[in-house]
């Protein structure tokens, strides 16, 4: 769409996958219709959601169409449901939704046909695609990162604006465009600082004025700061091929790093090591050093922002490390080798790896009460897995019925979430199945000392 509006091109954008098909018409970078096959984005659908026709004329309106090879907004005319010109707002509105929702589509076939289209002439509109652009962009800001990414380190480089874009935008971001006019050579890393303002503000204000081709990114001359990122480059190149490193190594954190922790270093490793901080490296081999960090730094991080996909690799990785129970018909000794390990993990209390190594052991042999118990004692001790904990814990009581350890566990995860009565269920289950165990026989102390506690003070619902 950029392209379309800077060159004020005509033609026809279709953009479809194995569910939808959308087709937007443009003239001399102008919107003249748009269709879709999306139910949700029909003209009947967009009236209703608008508050311009009831429930009951919207589900009417299929009985107008019966039989009728007439369009809808002609026959909620004739049956005086609107006026022509509400028909002509609710499409506006139609179009003007399907092609915003163009910004959101990371997927599917895209091709523009660079001719005239085709369009009836009760069905032309003239739309600025400006307004549209600029409305997009700041929809768009979750994705600000795609361009952080790519343009950081480059300058930007300010072209003019028209009067129809000036009607477009806010006072501020023709402001905002004056200003960048006085930076020659300088980089988008450094222009908010001095600026004084946010780097996401600086993003969110450059964005617009990008997409709507007022602003371009160039490269910048090489200086010495970039002699040094062309050191770190190879520098964590030649680590990652000579040590060999993990995905936490490469960003420098532990395997129990929180996602939190993941994305900042992401973030951050990937401005540090981003190719183009070297874009005008003299030796094309550092080129291709720098686009191997820089895969690798998103392979990494690809893989540990996935829940399921870090899980996988965790398990692989300390699996792996002097495991030779492989394949299908070892299923039962790789199983008891993940719970040995997982066993050491937990006294050291590494208790995210621990529930790792136990997930996977659980699912290799169900019939072990003590994959599930300790599975549930590690996960007691994370505080997003407390159902978890609840659940596998109770599947070891089912397993071996006769084990006192699960009902204790069950008690003090129970305890902890200040529900005393069952928690004194727990332990007294405990109790009846080994009458010696010393943590249920505390507990219930504990529990029925602060019981008497609560009666001492005059509790409004004890008998008089």
């Amino acid at each position: 769409m950029r392209k379309i509006y800077s060159e004020n091109l005509s033609g026809t954008l279709a953009v479809s996958d194995e569910n939808y098909q959308k087709n937007i018409y443009f003239k001399n970078g102008s919107i003249l219709y748009a269709d879709t096959n999306l139910i949700q984005e029909r003209l009947g659908e967009i009236l209703f959601k608008a508050g311009m026709i009831t429930r009951q004329e919207f589900w009417n309106i299929h009985k107008m169409i019966e039989g009728k090879n007439q369009k809808i907004g002609k026959l909620l005319v004739e049956n005086k449901v609107l006026t022509e010109r509400e028909v002509f707002q609710g499409i506006l509105l139609q179009i003007k939704s399907i092609v915003l929702s163009l910004f959101f589509v990371n997927s599917g076939k895209w091709n523009f046909e660079e001719k005239a289209p085709v369009v009836p002439d009760d069905s032309k509109f003239d739309i600025n695609l400006a307004k549209i652009i600029y409305e997009g962009a700041a929809r768009y800001i979750q994705n600000l990162n795609i361009y952080i990414n790519q343009y950081f380190s480059k300058s930007p480089r300010v072209l003019d604006m028209s009067e129809k874009i000036k009607e477009v935008l806010p006072e501020k971001l023709v402001k905002f465009h004056k200003s960048l006019s006085k930076f020659i050579n300088k980089s988008n890393e450094e222009i908010p600082v001095e600026l004084g303002i946010s780097e996401k503000k600086y993003w969110e204000n450059i964005l617009p004025l990008f997409l709507l081709g007022i602003v371009d990114f160039e490269t910048i001359e090489i200086k010495e700061e970039d002699r040094k990122n062309i050191e770190k480059i190879v520098g964590l190149y030649n680590r990652i091929k000579e040590e060999k490193l993990n995905y936490y190594e490469i960003f420098g954190l532990k395997s129990d790093a929180s996602s939190e922790d993941i994305r900042n270093s992401y973030f951050d490793f990937a401005k540090k090591y981003h190719p183009d901080r070297i874009a005008n490296a003299p030796d094309p081999e550092l080129n291709e050093m720098a686009n191997f960090v820089f895969s690798e730094i998103n392979r990494a991080y690809d893989t540990l922002s996935d829940i399921d996909k870090r899980r996988q690799y965790d398990i692989d990785k300390i699996s792996n490390n002097g495991d030779d129970a492989t394949g299908p018909d070892k299923a039962i000794e790789r199983a008891s080798l993940l719970h040995r390990k997982a066993k050491t993990l937990f006294n050291q209390k590494n208790y995210w790896e621990a529930t790792t190594l136990l997930e996977e052991a659980t699912r290799l042999n169900p019939e072990r009460g003590a994959f599930f118990l300790l599975l549930g004692m590690s996960q007691m001790n994370i505080p997003t897995m407390t159902r978890a904990a609840e659940k596998n814990l109770t599947t070891t009581t089912q397993l071996d019925p006769w084990s006192p350890e699960a009902f204790v566990a069950l008690g003090l995860l129970f305890l902890n979430e200040n529900m005393t009565k069952r928690a004194e269920g727990f332990f007294k289950k405990a109790i009846s199945i080994d009458p010696e165990n010393t943590i249920a026989k505390k507990r219930l102390k504990e529990i029925e000392k602060e019981s008497s506690k609560g009666i001492k003070k005059g509790s409004i619902f004890r008998k008089k």
